[in-house]
């Protein structure tokens, strides 16, 4: 159980580590935001390599050896990238069908809209 949830049993534990040692509310929600934030960074790897395109991260090239790059996201190996990817496949698979998914579409779209370059 504690391996295919290692990232979550993680961010508990610095979170409940920081409560524990009197961090403030600040140091408290950045974990939480790192958390959320790394996961939507492997599910926008998902998207790219399963569907073929996302619409929540930076496109890349998944054919090249620097596939991961802008991504955010390091894996020492791909072993270890795809039993991550395995251990939050059915969270992600989830998280693409609810309504918070599609909101973060929609602000993900509109923000970098205004930065698109058109040559």
């Amino acid at each position: 159980m504690y391996k295919k949830h290692a990232n979550w049993c993680d961010c508990c534990s610095k979170v409940i580590h920081n409560i524990n040692h009197h961090y403030g509310e600040m140091a408290i929600r950045a974990k939480f935001q790192d958390y959320v934030q790394r996961f939507v960074r492997l599910a926008a790897i998902y998207e790219a390599e399963v569907v073929g395109s996302t619409t929540i991260g930076m496109a890349q090239a998944i054919d090249s050896k620097y596939a991961s790059l802008g991504t955010g996201l390091a894996f020492p190996d791909e072993t270890s990238k795809q039993r991550e990817m395995a251990a939050n496949i059915n969270r992600i698979k989830g998280w693409r069908k609810s309504i918070s998914y599609k909101d973060y579409q929609q602000v993900n779209n509109n923000v970098a809209a205004p930065f698109a370059l058109n040559f």
